[in-house]
């Protein structure tokens, strides 16, 4: 058994013990009248998931697919442009959430030749903000408690101190930004405060 030990671990590199779902949006900024926006989906009201909420186009990373690739071929898609209409400049870092997904961003210019059509089955509609928005504009933080909210069938009597147990628990603070009639809230808004507070350090 000690052989098996040694041979498994000896040369391991180390990965989360935890199965995320991964996907890959991006931040596509796009010029408009001399000042830079960030384009931003509402969501196709019909989808069985999210229906109406404010995203940034992206999506379920393909198995063999690298996030980057993921975010353009989503962009593409949704967007019903060509890859050719987008600078790609980089990834910002990931975002883990307790719910076992992780998202990838990336950051890219459309170019402002690109004439847009957005895919129906999958987008409502398309709006831009400004990007100075983000940076000038405090997004409204309200904390949800994040702890064992089902108990049923728990096997208290298995472990001292029974249903008093000491369970952890913790916030996540969910952002709001508002901008004219839009909400923007949720992983999106996490990721845009995420890259536009970076931009404040620059």
């Amino acid at each position: 058994m000690i052989e098996k030990i040694i041979n498994k671990y000896k040369n391991h590199y180390p990965d989360s013990m935890i199965t995320y779902r991964e996907s890959a949006v991006m931040i596509l900024l796009k010029k408009v009248q001399e000042v830079w926006h960030i384009v931003f989906e509402v969501r196709a009201f019909h989808l069985n998931s999210q229906p109406g909420d404010i995203c940034l186009p992206g999506g379920k990373r393909d198995l063999n697919e690298t996030h980057k690739d993921t975010a353009i071929r989503e962009t593409v898609e949704e967007l019903g442009i060509d890859e050719s209409g987008i600078q790609y400049i980089g990834a910002m870092d990931y975002l883990e959430n307790p719910y076992g997904i992780r998202i990838y961003p990336h950051i890219g210019i459309l170019d402002n030749n690109v004439i847009m059509s957005p895919n129906s089955d999958e987008v409502d509609h398309i709006f831009y903000v400004p990007l100075d928005f983000f940076i000038q504009e405090k997004p409204k933080g309200y904390n949800i408690k994040v702890g064992p909210v089902n108990f049923k069938d728990f096997p208290f009597d298995k472990i001292r101190g029974g249903k008093n147990y000491p369970f952890r628990t913790g916030n996540n603070t969910k952002y709001f930004y508002e901008y004219k009639d839009y909400i923007i809230w949720g992983f999106t808004a996490d990721i845009i405060k995420y890259f536009t507070d970076s931009l404040k350090d620059v």
